[in-house]
């Protein structure tokens, strides 16, 4: 003869996992909508005008780069990473490198300290000439937009000029409460 307890303590196990479960989707759903609720219909317009004006800064700073002596460059690139990006160690496409000589990616700081390696004796002019914003996504804990950029480099080097464009996605994120954007990844479109 079976005892009724043992039959309860067999089904226990498979409810309290099912109640766990079912919780933890509330939670999450609860976390969604609030964040979601975090950036106000302001907010969002701060948010795209300051991502706006982060990627135009920064393209205005890479011809900048190629023009600076060395001992001003690193102060320079320092303070560009510190303003611009989430961290030195952001991870970006190596569209500088024309010869396709050198790794496909570097980190921000080693792609900014290539710039005047690789031109050094030249010209080197980086132009936005195109940059489009997608919607606001969010995640768990920030919004992030992605910009497709078409980048063009115009290379001088004595009497001949060299032209590459390149369009790039460009991953800005913000944190709510922060509202200041930061480039978290740049990619090259495929």
């Amino acid at each position: 003869m079976k005892n009724t307890n043992d039959k309860r303590r067999s089904q226990f196990p498979g409810k309290l996992v099912f109640l766990i479960f079912v919780n933890l989707f509330i939670i999450k759903i609860c976390n969604a909508q609030s964040i979601t609720n975090q950036l106000s219909d302001k907010d969002t317009r701060i948010f795209i005008e300051r991502t706006e004006g982060l990627i135009k800064g920064y393209f205005d700073n890479l011809t900048t780069i190629g023009q600076l002596e060395i001992a001003d460059k690193d102060i320079f690139i320092g303070n560009l990473i510190q303003s611009s990006f989430e961290n030195e160690k952001v991870r970006v496409v190596n569209d500088i490198d024309l010869t396709k000589s050198t790794p496909l990616d570097f980190d921000i700081k080693t792609y900014l300290n290539n710039i005047s390696l690789f031109y050094s004796s030249s010209d080197v002019v980086f132009e936005l000439k195109q940059m489009s914003l997608s919607n606001i996504f969010y995640s768990t804990d920030f919004y992030y937009i992605k910009a497709e950029v078409v980048r063009e480099m115009t290379i001088r080097f004595q009497q001949q000029k060299k032209v590459d464009t390149t369009t790039l996605e460009i991953y800005v994120k913000v944190i709510p409460d922060k509202l200041n954007p930061r480039i978290y990844s740049i990619k090259k479109q495929l």
